[in-house]
């Protein structure tokens, strides 16, 4: 059903912030997050260097530890809520989930099929790209996620 694309990405430092929360505190905290990345990447001038990302490891029964923001061009400083940090460059595997966001698990799971499939290790934690404003599409059979595995 999902096709894996492979990618050869470029190491990028990031502006996040970083949080434990329940999934029902997800959605307003990432678009609290995303505006205020963006206010400090405008503020310094900054390149943006890829979409709105997200980094989720589980915690217990739905309490994750969240890490979202923006790749950038150059490092910028924090400002205050933010830290950085980076993207891993190198191999990725990318598989892109159109649709509702609480059905993208099974991009996650093609990645990882792909990868046993093809001999590689994953190198480094996944993450999600959202290529859609759920502000200017509300339609969420219409939103594209991006799922990046890097391997090994």
């Amino acid at each position: 059903m999902y096709e894996v694309e492979t990618r050869e990405r470029q190491e990028h430092p990031t502006l996040v912030r970083r949080a434990k929360l329940g999934v029902g505190d997800l959605p307003s905290w990432l678009g609290e997050t995303y505006a205020l990345v963006m206010a400090q990447v405008e503020a310094s001038a900054a390149t943006a260097a890829g979409m709105p990302f997200a980094r989720y490891r589980t915690l217990s029964e739905g309490v994750f530890e969240v890490e979202a923001g923006i790749a950038l061009a150059a490092t910028v400083e924090p400002g205050p809520r933010l830290q950085t940090g980076s993207l891993p460059g190198g191999p990725a595997a990318v598989v892109v989930h159109i649709g509702r966001y609480d059905e993208v698990g099974a991009a996650y799971e093609a990645a990882h099929v792909w990868l046993a499939e093809h001999g590689h290790e994953p190198a480094a934690a996944p993450w999600e790209e959202y290529h859609t404003d759920p502000d200017t599409e509300p339609d969420p059979s219409r939103h594209r996620t991006e799922v990046v595995q890097p391997y090994t």
